[in-house]
């Protein structure tokens, strides 16, 4: 694939799909009670909704920004924001299937994701109209935030 198809398949992701950051947040959650009240199938379903979410995180990353004052450091937090939402669901999908290596990626994850909420207050205080990042964002990036730093101190614990 190359890079404007990347783009392309970003900019769907972004219009179709990212307008219901709230909806999806929601998912992220049922499934994972899904997961732990140990529902018949709960592992498969788990298995297939995150990998899905994932992988339009990952996508999102590569959206183009129609707005004219976009710097490179916000294209570079735009990008780090989906792939690091996207390692952060397969770490909680790791976590919560027990595979090895969850750890790691909770960590990864939430670490470049509270860089980029970081990023994200110290841009709204200095800018005015800063509209770069999505609506819902800041829920989502809150959430994923939460639920890696729970399951990464529970697997330490």
């Amino acid at each position: 694939m190359s890079t404007k198809e990347i783009s392309v398949v970003g900019n769907v992701i972004r219009d179709k799909v990212l307008k219901y950051e709230v909806h999806i947040i929601a998912i992220i959650l049922l499934v994972l009670v899904i997961k732990y009240t140990k529902i018949p199938f709960s592992g498969t379903i788990n298995l297939l909704v995150l990998s899905v979410i994932a992988i339009i995180y990952f996508f999102s990353a590569f959206q183009e920004n129609k707005e004219v004052n976009v710097t490179p450091t916000d294209q570079f937090f735009i990008k780090l924001c989906g792939i690091s939402s996207s390692i952060t669901i397969i770490g909680i999908l790791f976590a919560s299937q027990k595979y090895p290596g969850d750890g790691n990626m909770l960590f990864i994850g939430a670490f470049t994701l509270i860089l980029t909420l970081g990023y994200i207050i110290i841009q709204k205080n200095n800018r005015v109209e800063f509209n770069i990042f999505g609506k819902f964002l800041l829920y989502r990036i809150i959430t994923l935030i939460l639920i890696s730093l729970g399951m990464f101190l529970d697997k330490i614990i």
